[in-house]
């Protein structure tokens, strides 16, 4: 890659991976301004099924934060392993995330599901903007979901 020295390259990887991990937890924790704080001005978020068709869509995280309210009353696991993060330039990144997660509502709550465990990789793009990486896009694609 060009004009990106080791140390600002390392500096950019790290900071990446960090952002990744904070998506997790803010979502985990129900942080919803937090997590909104993590995405750039007009992200795209894109989450795909088992069978490659697409499950959501959001244009904004706006959007997505609303949606995730519907876990607010479960308890949700995300862990992220493996990232393989590729600096574009100065401004721009891409990332391959291994990712699993867990739902689980408690059984007296209504809900439209009790128990949910995925598989999959989070194909993520980033930008640098005003001194920080930024979500710009998620493309979540599973290979395996259990839903009970």
């Amino acid at each position: 890659m060009k004009d990106i020295t080791n140390i600002n390259y390392i500096l950019a990887v790290d900071a990446i991976k960090d952002l990744q991990a904070k998506y997790c937890r803010f979502v985990d924790q129900k942080n919803w301004d937090q997590l909104k704080g993590l995405f750039s001005q007009q992200p795209t978020l894109t989450f795909y099924a088992v069978d490659g068709s697409i499950s959501y869509e959001f244009h904004s995280s706006d959007q997505f934060i609303e949606a995730c309210k519907t876990i607010e009353e479960a308890v949700s696991i995300h862990q992220i392993h493996h990232a393989e993060i590729e600096l574009i330039g100065e401004t721009q990144a891409k990332a391959i995330v291994a990712m699993e997660d867990r739902i689980y509502f408690d059984a007296d709550k209504e809900s439209p599901f009790k128990k949910f465990h995925g598989f999959g990789f989070y194909y993520n793009h980033y930008e640098y903007v005003d001194g920080q990486w930024k979500i710009r896009e998620v493309k979540l694609k599973r290979l395996k979901l259990d839903i009970s």
